[in-house]
This record gives C-alpha cells, structure tokens and sequence, in this order.
C-alpha cells in the first residue's frame, strides 16, 4: 500500500481531501492538507478505515457517514469532549476548537452520540478504538 500526497492527482481526490484507490493499492491526500493538522490526521484515518474496511473509492452516503463516526470515536476523547461541550454551551465549532479536531469529525461523534446514546446507561470511556469494521462493509 501506498501512500501519495499530491494536488489532485489525476482527479483522484477532486473535491475531498483525500481518496482510497483499492486497484493500484493507494491512499491519495491531497497537499493543501497541512502534514501538522488534525484535518490530515483525520483525513488519513478516514482514509485508513475504507482500506481495512475493504471499500474501494467513495461509498454510498450512510457507509461514509459510519467510517466517520469510527473516526470521530478513535479520535475524541470523551472527557474532553464533555469539558468542551460544557464549556461552549455545545457548540460543534467550539468544541472541535477545544479539540484541536475538525468540524466533521465532531459532528460524527455527535451522531454517534444521538445514535447510541441511552438515559441511564453509563458507558465507559474508550477514546481511540476503532470496533468491529465489519459491521459497516
């Protein structure tokens, strides 16, 4: 497997940041992405998860929206997260701020969260682990 960072290359990233390409084996990033960001951290976990997954190039809105939500749950820290949320009064903006996350990746977590969440149930704290990939193949 291949990693390559380029501008777009060859329309393999068009409009996002980056592009799983199971034929030639490679992830594409797209180079106005900054190395130091967490939008390429993010990017390149979204990425990761269609490779291990065993999707090939962009998939069907609600499989995209669920490799996001794998993202969101490796990612946030819940504690963080709830200090954040409390601290900006649940503002997606100023929590991925907070987070030094990107906007989508607290939005999947929040779906995540309306998703799963149950009065009542006390759900332990378990930042940056991904789950079964098979449930969304």
């Amino acid at each position: 497997m291949s990693i390559v960072y380029d501008s777009a290359p060859a329309g393999r990233v068009g409009r996002y940041w980056g592009s799983w390409e199971a034929e030639t084996a490679t992830i594409w990033l797209h180079d106005g992405l900054d190395v130091d960001s967490p939008a390429f951290l993010a990017t390149l976990a979204h990425e990761t998860v269609h490779v291990a997954s065993g999707h090939d190039g962009h998939q069907a809105p609600g499989i995209e929206a669920r490799v996001n939500e794998l993202v969101a749950v490796a990612l946030v820290d819940r504690e963080r997260y709830a200090f954040w949320e409390a601290e900006y009064g649940g503002h997606i903006g100023g929590i991925a701020d907070g987070l030094d996350l990107p906007y989508w990746v607290i939005a999947a977590f929040r779906g995540f969260l309306a998703r799963t969440y149950r009065p009542g149930c006390v759900v332990e704290s378990t930042p940056h682990q991904l789950g079964s990939l098979n449930q969304f193949t």
